[in-house]
């Protein structure tokens, strides 16, 4: 029979870097965790001579058994079951707080059982940053910066800032564990991996687009500066804004600041947005 937990796919390299589709669709949730985190990469073993591997999740048994020793029944409909766990776990965060939410809250409100939140998620804070993956694949033109709107580089990243900073669904999306993050370290982690690994690169190849088209010629170090902005924006003011009156001058220093590089993305119209976000979402209650 198949196992949710165990499971076939076509891989490329040695000794588990998986790439490709799963030949069952019970497990394209894990699959797509998988794919998309490096830590979290099922161990894969070759079948000789079939250039296939047999693959099994870090928290599976062998022979594909769960850990409470039997066969789980087939999910045809695993991206459902990830998008409904997202859906009333954000519900929950809003209702009863980030903090005051457990797994058993989230279990007890989908009548499923603990196993088959695991089954997709690894922890509280897993979910919370899917939440936010989520938002982020909803937007078209995220994954395609030339559907962002603007003439030029410059224009679409002041877009981009803006959009994020006055979107309802992102306030939303912030609201849940905005004053967490530093309290709790698995959530300040992920904080500073999508910060590097995700916002960076996004506004370094903006950048570059204005580097090209005229709109940033003063910026010599896109790379260095796309980092430092996500940094003063993400972590400084972000995660440390402090009092109305230390938010407001740790803008107008970011805006002086990254002019100096060339960048002069936070305009005063960008910094009134961030006021107001500060005001919606990141002022204590």
């Amino acid at each position: 029979g198949l196992y949710t937990a165990g499971y076939v796919l076509r891989c490329v390299g040695n000794g588990g870097s998986c790439a490709g589709q799963s030949d069952c669709g019970s497990v394209v949730g894990i699959l797509g965790r998988v794919l998309r985190r490096p830590d979290s990469l099922a161990v894969c073993q070759p079948l000789p001579g079939s250039g296939i591997y047999l693959c099994v999740p870090p928290f599976a048994t062998d022979c594909g058994e769960r850990r409470t020793g039997g066969p789980m029944a087939r999910n045809k409909h695993p991206e459902e079951t990830v998008a409904k766990i997202l859906d009333v776990s954000m519900r929950l965060f809003t209702e009863q707080g980030y903090e005051h939410t457990t797994i058993q809250d989230i279990v007890d409100a989908l009548g499923m059982s603990k196993g088959a939140i695991y089954h997709h998620f690894k922890s509280k804070e897993d979910i919370l940053d899917q939440i936010n993956d989520r938002y982020y694949e909803n937007l078209e033109w995220f994954s395609d910066p030339a559907k962002l709107p603007g003439r030029n580089g410059l224009e679409k990243l002041r877009y981009a800032f803006r959009h994020f900073l006055t979107d309802p669904a992102k306030r939303e999306v912030d609201r849940l564990a905005i004053h967490h993050i530093v309290k709790n370290p698995k959530i300040a982690l992920l904080t500073l991996e999508s910060t590097f690994r995700d916002a960076a690169p996004y506004v370094e190849g903006l950048i570059r687009l204005g580097m090209a088209d005229g709109s940033l010629p003063g910026v010599t170090h896109p790379h260095e500066i796309a980092e430092v902005l996500m940094l003063l924006t993400n972590v400084w003011t972000g995660m440390f804004p402090g009092s109305r009156e230390e938010f407001a001058a740790k803008l107008r220093f970011c805006g002086e600041f990254l002019d100096r590089f060339g960048l002069p993305v936070l305009d005063e119209a960008l910094q009134a947005d961030a006021l107001n976000y500060y005001d919606q979402v990141l002022q204590d209650d």
